[in-house]
């Protein structure tokens, strides 16, 4: 039966994909699902006027540099969708200092894709469209897919997991909840404002695989240790004999 995982970070950059990958090239069979994957997929077909563009701004999501760079190509102005366009221009126009002129200049302001797919997601999608659970239920469309052969992956890791019903969720599918912490601080996410998700599961109380900087096979021996010495009831002989050849 494949494990299920959810890795949590409080902020971005700690090594969830990191850990990700590192138990696969350990030989472990994997697969990952990300709650962020239809958030992607979504916002940039909102965002873009053509299929072909969207699937090129949905590719550069998964690039950390790409995602963090303000584009003019990404004002309010070039949003495609009327409707989150409308959204990101009321959501401008109610701010305090709000004139024409600034209006305006919000309006051309380069953004990032990141900055889109945390106003589509939060603030548009699940506030503004009451519908907080979007995209769990993408997840669970996959997750149970998977399932239709049980024995096809050792672990399926869900690498985002970040906001309350995401870790519902994981625990209703019985999934092992764990928090990936670096030991150094990233002046280029950590001294940026927290986004309102930022920190939102640090009173669950998850164990803590430490990503220690330069070493990073460190990080992969403390999931080893962790799940030998808490989930050793779940593991098959092969997955046993495997963790305990992590050095």
């Amino acid at each position: 039966m494949s494990i299920l995982i959810g890795l949590y970070s409080q902020r971005g950059k700690h090594g969830k994909d990191t850990l990700c990958e590192l138990i696969e090239q350990a030989g472990f069979k994997v697969k990952r699902l990300a709650f962020g994957d239809a958030l992607k997929h979504e916002a940039s077909q909102a965002i873009a006027f053509n299929r072909y563009r969207a699937s090129i701004l949905e590719k550069y999501c998964h690039d950390q540099g790409f995602k963090d760079t303000d584009m003019r190509d990404l004002a309010i102005y070039n949003v495609d969708d009327p409707c989150y366009r409308a959204f990101l221009r009321k959501l401008i126009w109610s701010q305090d200092n709000a004139t024409g002129e600034w209006m305006s200049a919000q309006v051309s302001k380069p953004r990032s894709m990141r900055w889109h797919l945390q106003k589509y997601g939060n603030e548009y999608v699940r506030d503004y469209c009451h519908d907080t659970d979007r995209w769990v239920r993408s997840v669970t469309v996959d997750y149970k897919a998977i399932n239709l052969v049980p024995t096809a992956y050792d672990f399926i890791i869900v690498t985002d997991m970040r906001q309350p019903n995401e870790y519902e969720w994981l625990l209703s599918h019985n999934g092992i909840p764990l928090e990936v912490r670096r030991d150094w601080v990233d002046e280029e996410v950590d001294a940026k404002e927290p986004h309102a998700t930022d920190g939102a599961l640090d009173d669950k109380n998850m164990a803590i695989l430490t990503n220690t900087r330069g070493k990073t096979s460190r990080l992969l021996q403390e999931f080893a240790k962790y799940m030998l010495d808490n989930k050793g009831d779940l593991l098959t002989d092969e997955q046993r004999d495997k963790l305990r050849g992590i050095k």
